[in-house]
């Protein structure tokens, strides 16, 4: 997730829920994206967490990803995981 918001030119990621999807298999990583095509101001404008409910309502459960799991060689999650994130710019 990093490499690819490095990519998108992101300065910071917001990492919010994540859900199990059981029995789907992705070979890699797959990143979708939804809402606005231009930046705004967050603390004006942020629209929340509102793009991609029906994915997200079709996967499983809640799944804990937080800073301790991130670099964690002994957690290993069995299903893929559908992770909601935003990519701030926050340089300009």
């Amino acid at each position: 997730m990093h490499k690819e918001a490095e990519a998108k030119g992101a300065d910071l990621i917001l990492v919010g829920m994540s859900k199990e999807m059981a029995g789907e298999e992705l070979e890699e990583n797959r990143f979708d994206y939804y809402g606005p095509q231009y930046a705004y101001l967050f603390d004006t404008t942020w629209l929340g967490w509102k793009f991609g409910f029906s994915e997200w309502t079709d996967a499983g459960g809640l799944v804990g990803l937080g800073a301790a799991t991130w670099n964690n060689e002994d957690i290993s999650f069995e299903n893929t995981l559908l992770v909601q994130a935003v990519f701030l710019h926050c340089n300009q």
